[in-house]
């Protein structure tokens, strides 16, 4: 995973240099050549919605474990109470009041002195936040502006900038910063100790303390780190710290860009509970390319990234259309046949490392057959490429967060990008929301159907039918035929008595897919009540139906006492695709009084 991880960063051209990272900064000082005070500004809108302000592709950075150690800063940009020295209205977690004034007085020391270190060493052109810094009257006169600025929060991060420039973006302090770093980099390394690097394998001196991953759900605020050994128990052979997973610093610099980059985008398996849990996948492949099959899980038909390369053939096609012909071996777009797809669900712990659930390798290719064979799968009458998002609620009466178990989504989307079976969980839960909305209000939730089928096409044995799209009047399962029968008893009952609220399916759906033996009979009975007030023409064409289905070659001679989980699920598909069925060759008249 490390390797691959580090290899994206290159391609992507992600933390080369361990000394700089990508940081978005808010608010910008604009200073003039002299040091005076000119004005605060944003950086980007602050009405725009999830506003992080200006990113700097090449910021400065400080790891986080040198700052948790405090008495440090930032180098050129900060919050702005350390770079303003706000007084704060409430402590710090595990701080008093005094202690937090203290902790802000020192890391505001410290930042000024940064700065003037680094002109000191030659960066004249730092010369005017070294005069703004030390002048208490500038310093004021920012801290009033601030305090009349809308959207402003202390903890906002700011910078400077001199001359209509911002420091953030010259190259000056390059050289500076990186002699910086490396000074505390190389006292922490364990002298002269070579091990090979587990992400290149070239033989290095292992970086002590690694940084941290951000936006990782279920992790702490500040970050979480992948790798960390900070317990005796976790330490093996006397090997300290990081040294048990060794990694050279530029290959942790990359791996962690890289993190940080796909958690960004990232797509949420499971989203967080107040704040806490949640999963999130990331993924990416080897060479740059169009194709992204977990959007296309996830949008199905609404997938927006360009599957077509812009060929209008295929495009009008549709989605489905191009991946059918991807699966034929019609269409091949470039960059797809030697392509590698990687991919792992991450979470926080709390405060601890995070939590790599599983690890993904295979061809793009390959994950490509087997999204097209997700689609085929879960294709149903009137309903062809359902989003991810669907599904899952398909499974709930209305609270994912609530209702659904964190496994069922990560298993979901295994199954449709590796073409594994689903979970029973799957059409256990799916069964039990089919029942309760037929029997409260006798509405069908397609996607609910889809993964039905979907669950036992994929689990079936050589022995047990294969479920198809549409009605299969040629399918000879008990449990199938039992559901179509249910379908023809409630039109019929609907033609006959189009007042009632309550029908049949309210009444008796429940034990006729668990127990026909049971009910069955019953609604025979009651199916010729409801036939003998028809016209002529509308109860022979429901007789006729009626005789098709229980043929006693196809159906036997009795119903049976129970049906398994499974053969529920194929008698809610039959029951499914005889209501479902299009009636192309009905008169209209009859078409008329049985719709």
């Amino acid at each position: 995973m490390l390797e691959h991880l580090v290899r994206y960063a290159e391609r992507k051209g992600l933390g080369d240099d361990p000394c700089f990272e990508a940081k978005p900064v808010k608010w910008s000082i604009a200073l003039g050549n002299d040091g005076s005070f000119r004005g605060i500004s944003p950086l980007g809108n602050p009405d725009d919605k999830g506003w992080k302000g200006k990113p700097f592709p090449k910021a400065p950075r400080t790891p986080g474990g040198e700052l948790q150690a405090g008495g440090k800063s930032h180098f050129l940009s900060e919050t702005a109470e350390t770079v303003l020295l706000l007084s704060p209205e409430k402590p710090k977690p595990n701080k008093t009041l005094e202690e937090t004034k203290a902790s802000i007085k020192e890391k505001h020391a410290y930042f000024a002195k940064l700065i003037e270190d680094a002109h000191k060493s030659g960066v004249r052109i730092l010369a005017p936040v070294v005069h703004f810094m030390s002048d208490n009257k500038s310093i004021e006169a920012a801290k009033q502006e601030i305090a009349r600025t809308k959207k402003f929060k202390p903890t906002d991060t700011l910078t400077f900038d001199i001359g209509g420039k911002s420091v953030m973006e010259m190259d000056n302090w390059h050289s500076f910063w990186r002699k910086k770093r490396d000074m505390p980099q190389n006292k922490k390394q364990p002298g002269g100790h070579l091990m090979p690097c587990l992400a290149t394998g070239e033989m290095v001196t292992p970086l002590a303390t690694h940084d941290v991953i951000k936006g990782v759900f279920g992790a702490d605020k500040k970050g979480a780190k992948l790798i960390a050994f900070d317990k005796i128990a976790f330490r093996s052979y006397g090997l300290k710290q990081s040294e048990n997973a060794p990694v050279s610093a530029r290959a942790e610099s990359r791996y962690r860009a890289a993190l940080n980059d796909l958690v960004k985008n990232s797509f949420p398996l499971v989203y967080p509970k107040k704040g806490k849990g949640g999963i999130q996948l990331i993924y990416w492949t080897r060479d740059e390319n169009k194709a992204d099959p977990v959007d296309l899980v996830k949008n199905g038909e609404e997938a927006t990234f360009d599957f077509f390369d812009g060929d209008p053939e295929l495009q009008r096609g549709g989605l489905l259309a191009a991946l059918k012909a991807f699966h034929k071996g019609d269409y091949r777009p470039q960059g797809y046949e030697s392509n590698q797809f990687y991919g792992c669900s991450l979470n926080g712990n709390g405060k601890g490392p995070l939590v790599v659930r599983d690890w993904w390798e295979t061809s793009l290719t390959n994950v490509l057959q087997n999204v097209i064979e997700w689609f085929n799968d879960l294709e149903i009458a009137n309903c062809r490429a359902p989003k991810f998002g669907a599904l899952l609620y398909a499974l709930v009466r209305e609270d994912l967060k609530k209702e659904l178990s964190t496994h069922i989504p990560i298993q979901l989307m295994r199954s449709a990008l590796h073409g594994l079976p689903l979970p029973r969980a799957v059409l256990g839960k799916a069964l039990h929301r089919h029942n309760i909305d037929l029997m409260r209000e006798g509405e069908v939730r397609i996607e609910r159907v889809a993964l039905i089928k979907a669950f036992l096409n994929r689990v079936r044995k050589e022995s047990d039918p294969a479920m198809t799209t549409e009605l299969s009047k040629n399918e000879t399962d008990h449990a199938y035929r039992c559901g179509r029968l249910l379908a023809v008893f409630e039109k019929i009952q609907r033609a006959s008595r189009p007042d009632l609220n309550a029908g049949l399916v309210q009444r008796y759906y429940g034990a006729a897919s668990s127990t026909p033996a049971l009910v069955m009979p019953r609604l025979f009975k009651l199916s010729k009540h409801h036939l003998a007030t028809l016209a002529g023409g509308l109860a022979e064409y429901f007789q006729k139906q009626i005789e098709e289905i229980t043929d006693i070659k196809k159906m036997g001679t009795t119903f049976k006492r129970t049906l398994t989980l499974e053969e529920q699920g194929r008698f809610a598909l039959g029951y499914y695709h005889q209501r479902a069925q299009r009636k192309d060759n009905d008169t209209p008249d009859i078409q008329q009084n049985i719709q």
